[in-house]
């Protein structure tokens, strides 16, 4: 429940990484009750983890680059609304390389894509690749410059996205894990099962799964295979 209102949230998002708080960040924002819950500590998982990077030169034409785009062009109207400086927001760019001919026709290729797809892709020569970062091997070949690559300090951003999301009246529940979920009579969810003692059951409209790395693990306790497994650097181990 909404403690705040004593009334069911609308929607009960599942993580308090970045992922989490970006939506508990827009779903508040849009004005919908929201309760975020979370198994460990804030921000305390992949989010902790990972650089922050912000990035479009790494995606080719598709659904990820499609949700990419949309990532960069609301992440750019963030900082806006809470201070780039609190995010250690910063619109640094990026530039990727290639060491041989053969690979640069490639990336050329690659970038004509990603134009046509919407991203600013820049081909550079070797010299442009040079001046853009002065201590780069000097065997490079060419490379492709990117001014839409940026970067923000990610759990400073959670903690800020999670801050905006509790001032506009959303419940956020550290150390509590989800352990099912409620169904209607029709198969649709209803709800979340946690192990919390004051809140055991959280009904709610929507149940977002921002779970990052135990994403799948969630789903299957919903009866949906999603094959989600962590990797290096997810801030969690295989089991």
């Amino acid at each position: 429940m909404d403690r705040s209102t004593n009334r069911s949230p609308d929607v009960v998002v599942i993580g308090a990484g970045m992922a989490g708080a970006a939506c508990a960040y827009h779903c508040t924002s849009a004005g919908l009750r929201v309760t975020v819950v979370e198994r460990g500590a804030i921000g305390g998982a992949t989010t902790a983890a990972c650089e922050g990077n912000i990035l479009l030169s790494d995606k080719e034409p598709g659904a990820e680059l499609e949700l990419a785009l949309l990532s960069s062009r609301l992440w750019a109207r963030t900082p806006q609304a809470l201070g780039a400086e609190r995010l250690e927001y910063q619109e640094k760019g990026g530039v990727v390389v290639t060491a041989s001919p053969a690979t640069a026709d490639g990336l050329r290729k690659l970038t004509a894509v990603q134009r046509a797809a919407g991203i600013d892709a820049v081909d550079v020569s070797r010299d442009e690749v040079i001046g853009l970062e002065p201590n780069i091997t000097p065997e490079v070949a060419a490379g492709a410059y990117y001014p839409q690559d940026c970067q923000v300090q990610p759990v400073l951003a959670t903690a800020r996205l999670l801050r905006h999301a509790r001032e506009h009246g959303a419940t956020v529940l550290p150390g509590t894990a989800v352990t099912g979920f409620v169904r209607d009579s029709r198969g649709a969810v209803t709800g979340v099962r946690t192990d919390s003692a004051t809140a055991p059951l959280i009904p709610a409209g929507r149940v977002v799964n921002a779970a990052g790395t135990w994403g799948g693990e969630l789903a299957g306790l919903a009866g949906v295979p999603l094959p989600v497994l962590p990797r290096k650097g997810s801030g969690t181990a295989l089991t």
